[in-house]
């Protein structure tokens, strides 16, 4: 996963917080998510989508004809 300067100074910043105020961060996030109206994966939570895979023909499954 290929992040940024700035995305990696908050992971910094988040491992460094106690417990309790990374779940007082997480539930104010989820709140301003719901709030937003934005709708969440499948009930999951800690996980973020991922792009979508190009679709490359010469990996496809196909059968081979020999003579």
């Amino acid at each position: 996963m290929d992040l940024n300067l700035d995305e990696q100074r908050l992971i910094v910043e988040f491992r460094k917080m106690s417990s309790s105020a990374k779940e007082e961060l997480l539930a104010a996030a989820t709140a301003l998510n719901h709030r937003t109206g934005e709708k969440e994966h499948d009930g999951s939570t800690n996980q973020c989508p991922l792009k979508p895979q190009e679709t490359r023909p010469e990996a496809e499954k196909t059968s081979i004809f020999t003579e």
